[in-house]
């Protein structure tokens, strides 16, 4: 059973109510519809693969060379998906102190992952992560996109596709009118502020939607 907390807002945005459910799945891997394929979470000493037992070990790997107490501290929670949190802070804490902490926690993390994950081919057979990759597993390619539509005539125009559930109503929003929606989704928490100013300053700025030449890398 997973508890998840639901809440309930007015159309004012107002909280008026909170419950906590709890939801009931089962998952079996060897079900023909759950076939697992590319980068998966291994396989635990129970036999399953659960996410929060190699989030601690990468978590505890990642610090163990610059602070083995906390390393201890994390594999030793009990509670790790009400207080990861605490955990997380400290990593944080520590890689602040200097570059080469930074660097080096950073490191032993990305290096803790490529060996804990895997990888399961088509063929369903699993392999870690850094094994797949040295045998160069869908390895990624490139390619190149020759458009073939001409411009649009006044050059490109930013238009957000919006349904507002109070009235049933969708429209398109552009111009001022994204503008305004933008702020009113900041004001509400819908996004963060910065992302408001990132999209309205494509909103300002269509030219920016311009590719023509551009080579991706």
């Amino acid at each position: 059973m997973v508890p998840y907390t639901v809440h309930m807002h007015n159309k004012k945005g107002e909280l008026v109510a909170t419950a906590t459910v709890h939801w009931k799945f089962s998952y079996k891997e060897n079900n023909p519809r759950n076939k697992l394929q590319g980068v998966v979470f291994p396989v635990t000493s129970k036999g399953d693969r659960s996410t929060t037992e190699t989030a601690k070990k990468i978590f505890a790997a990642a610090i163990q060379g610059i602070d083995p107490e906390a390393a201890e501290k994390v594999q030793k929670e009990k509670s790790w998906r009400f207080a990861y949190n605490k955990h997380l802070v400290t990593n944080c804490i520590t890689a602040a102190k200097s570059e080469q902490k930074a660097l080096s926690i950073a490191q032993a993390g990305l290096d803790a992952m490529y060996k804990s994950f895997d990888f399961v081919g088509a063929d369903g057979k699993a392999v870690k992560f850094d094994e797949a990759l040295k045998k160069g597993v869908n390895r990624f390619h490139t390619h190149t996109i020759v458009g073939t539509k001409p411009k649009p005539a006044g050059g490109a125009k930013i238009t957000v596709p919006y349904k507002n559930y109070e009235t049933n109503k969708e429209v398109l929003l552009e111009g001022e009118a994204l503008l305004k929606q933008i702020d009113v989704w900041v004001a509400y928490g819908t996004i963060e502020p910065d992302c408001g100013e990132a999209i309205k300053a494509v909103v300002r700025n269509p030219s920016w939607c311009d590719l023509s030449g551009q080579v991706s890398h």
